[in-house]
Protein backbone atom coordinates (compact mmCIF):
# COMPACT_ATOMS: atom_id res chain seq x y z
CA UNK A 1 0.00 0.00 0.00
CA UNK A 2 1.31 3.44 -0.95
CA UNK A 3 -0.22 6.46 0.78
CA UNK A 4 0.77 10.06 0.28
CA UNK A 5 -0.86 12.89 2.19
CA UNK A 6 -0.18 16.61 1.80
CA UNK A 7 -1.40 19.07 4.39
CA UNK A 8 -2.79 21.41 3.28
CA UNK A 9 -3.73 20.01 -0.13
CA UNK A 10 -3.27 23.34 -1.90
CA UNK A 11 0.47 23.18 -1.13
CA UNK A 12 1.41 20.60 -3.72
CA UNK A 13 4.91 19.22 -3.15
CA UNK A 14 7.81 20.50 -5.22
CA UNK A 15 8.50 17.03 -6.63
CA UNK A 16 5.16 17.17 -8.50
CA UNK A 17 6.10 20.35 -10.35
CA UNK A 18 6.67 19.53 -14.01
CA UNK A 19 10.24 19.86 -15.34
CA UNK A 20 11.08 23.12 -17.14
CA UNK A 21 10.14 21.66 -20.52
CA UNK A 22 6.91 20.20 -19.08
CA UNK A 23 7.94 16.70 -20.16
CA UNK A 24 7.34 13.50 -18.23
CA UNK A 25 9.45 10.86 -19.95
CA UNK A 26 7.37 7.76 -19.25
CA UNK A 27 9.43 4.61 -18.84
CA UNK A 28 12.37 6.38 -17.17
CA UNK A 29 13.28 6.38 -13.46
CA UNK A 30 11.91 9.92 -12.96
CA UNK A 31 8.37 9.10 -14.13
CA UNK A 32 7.17 7.30 -10.99
CA UNK A 33 6.43 10.47 -9.00
CA UNK A 34 3.89 11.53 -11.63
CA UNK A 35 2.12 8.21 -12.28
CA UNK A 36 -0.92 7.07 -10.36
CA UNK A 37 -3.01 4.01 -11.21
CA UNK A 38 -3.19 2.06 -14.46
CA UNK A 39 0.51 1.82 -15.37
CA UNK A 40 2.74 -1.22 -15.79
CA UNK A 41 6.47 -1.47 -15.13
CA UNK A 42 8.90 0.46 -17.35
CA UNK A 43 10.18 -1.46 -20.35
CA UNK A 44 11.56 -1.04 -23.85
CA UNK A 45 8.71 -1.25 -26.36
CA UNK A 46 9.76 -1.25 -30.04
CA UNK A 47 13.11 0.33 -29.05
CA UNK A 48 11.42 3.07 -26.97
CA UNK A 49 11.53 3.43 -23.17
CA UNK A 50 7.86 3.45 -22.17
CA UNK A 51 5.15 1.89 -20.01
CA UNK A 52 2.03 0.02 -20.98
CA UNK A 53 -1.20 1.55 -19.72
CA UNK A 54 -4.34 -0.32 -18.71
CA UNK A 55 -7.80 0.77 -19.88
CA UNK A 56 -7.62 3.78 -17.53
CA UNK A 57 -4.29 5.35 -16.53
CA UNK A 58 -3.69 8.56 -14.59
CA UNK A 59 -0.86 11.10 -14.41
CA UNK A 60 -0.58 13.77 -11.68
CA UNK A 61 1.32 17.04 -11.41
CA UNK A 62 1.23 20.46 -9.77
CA UNK A 63 0.42 23.69 -11.60
CA UNK A 64 2.04 26.96 -10.61
CA UNK A 65 0.35 29.12 -13.25
CA UNK A 66 -2.80 27.90 -14.94
CA UNK A 67 -2.79 29.18 -18.50
CA UNK A 68 -3.84 27.60 -21.75
CA UNK A 69 -1.53 24.72 -22.54
CA UNK A 70 -0.61 22.28 -25.25
CA UNK A 71 -0.68 18.65 -24.13
CA UNK A 72 1.33 16.18 -26.17
CA UNK A 73 1.24 12.43 -25.67
CA UNK A 74 3.50 10.05 -27.56
CA UNK A 75 1.92 6.62 -27.64
CA UNK A 76 1.09 3.45 -29.49
CA UNK A 77 -2.14 1.43 -29.29
CA UNK A 78 -1.98 -2.28 -28.50
CA UNK A 79 -5.32 -3.47 -29.89
CA UNK A 80 -6.35 -2.22 -33.32
CA UNK A 81 -9.22 0.25 -33.28
CA UNK A 82 -8.18 1.83 -29.97
CA UNK A 83 -9.86 5.10 -29.05
CA UNK A 84 -8.46 7.39 -26.36
CA UNK A 85 -10.42 9.93 -24.33
CA UNK A 86 -8.26 12.48 -22.49
CA UNK A 87 -9.56 14.16 -19.34
CA UNK A 88 -7.92 16.89 -17.28
CA UNK A 89 -9.18 17.01 -13.71
CA UNK A 90 -12.19 14.95 -14.77
CA UNK A 91 -13.15 17.24 -17.67
CA UNK A 92 -13.10 15.87 -21.21
CA UNK A 93 -10.48 17.48 -23.48
CA UNK A 94 -10.70 15.30 -26.57
CA UNK A 95 -11.33 11.87 -28.01
CA UNK A 96 -9.10 10.46 -30.74
CA UNK A 97 -8.25 7.29 -32.61
CA UNK A 98 -4.84 5.82 -31.82
CA UNK A 99 -2.34 4.28 -34.23
CA UNK A 100 -0.59 0.95 -33.77
CA UNK A 101 2.65 2.80 -34.62
CA UNK A 102 4.34 5.28 -32.26
CA UNK A 103 2.77 8.68 -32.88
CA UNK A 104 2.40 12.07 -31.19
CA UNK A 105 -1.07 13.23 -30.13
CA UNK A 106 -1.31 16.97 -29.50
CA UNK A 107 -4.25 18.90 -28.07
CA UNK A 108 -5.05 22.28 -26.52
CA UNK A 109 -6.11 22.37 -22.87
CA UNK A 110 -7.89 25.55 -21.69
CA UNK A 111 -6.56 27.22 -18.53
CA UNK A 112 -9.94 26.77 -16.83
CA UNK A 113 -9.34 23.01 -16.56
CA UNK A 114 -6.23 23.41 -14.39
CA UNK A 115 -6.30 24.00 -10.64
CA UNK A 116 -3.73 26.42 -9.22
CA UNK A 117 -1.86 25.16 -6.17
CA UNK A 118 -3.47 21.72 -6.33
CA UNK A 119 -2.61 18.32 -7.67
CA UNK A 120 -3.93 18.12 -11.22
CA UNK A 121 -4.62 14.90 -13.11
CA UNK A 122 -4.61 13.77 -16.71
CA UNK A 123 -6.68 10.63 -17.17
CA UNK A 124 -6.23 8.48 -20.25
CA UNK A 125 -9.35 6.40 -20.91
CA UNK A 126 -9.04 3.74 -23.59
CA UNK A 127 -11.98 1.90 -25.10
CA UNK A 128 -10.35 -1.52 -24.68
CA UNK A 129 -7.47 -3.44 -23.17
CA UNK A 130 -6.35 -6.85 -24.40
CA UNK A 131 -3.62 -9.10 -23.04
CA UNK A 132 -0.82 -10.40 -25.25
CA UNK A 133 -2.03 -13.87 -24.20
CA UNK A 134 -5.46 -13.13 -25.75
CA UNK A 135 -4.03 -11.39 -28.82
CA UNK A 136 -1.71 -14.31 -29.65
CA UNK A 137 -4.09 -17.14 -28.82
CA UNK A 138 -1.92 -18.21 -25.88
CA UNK A 139 1.47 -17.96 -27.61
CA UNK A 140 2.47 -15.21 -25.17
CA UNK A 141 2.13 -15.87 -21.44
CA UNK A 142 1.70 -12.14 -20.66
CA UNK A 143 -1.82 -11.73 -19.29
CA UNK A 144 -1.62 -8.03 -18.36
CA UNK A 145 -4.46 -5.97 -19.88
CA UNK A 146 -2.74 -3.64 -22.35
CA UNK A 147 -4.47 -0.65 -23.92
CA UNK A 148 -1.60 1.50 -25.15
CA UNK A 149 2.02 2.33 -24.36
CA UNK A 150 3.28 5.85 -23.72
CA UNK A 151 6.76 7.35 -23.77
CA UNK A 152 5.93 11.03 -23.25
CA UNK A 153 3.37 13.22 -21.52
CA UNK A 154 4.23 16.89 -22.01
CA UNK A 155 2.40 20.02 -20.90
CA UNK A 156 3.66 23.25 -22.49
CA UNK A 157 2.19 26.48 -21.13
CA UNK A 158 1.30 29.18 -23.66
Amino acid sequence: VWLEAYDPLHQAPAELQLPGDGAIHVGTPDDIRYLLSGWNRPEIIANVAARWADRVATVRFAVSRPTDATLTLVGVAFPAGQTLTVLVNGQRVTELAMSRDWAPYTMTVPAALFQLGAINTITLQHTMAVSAFQATGGQSLDQRPLAAAYSLVQVVWR
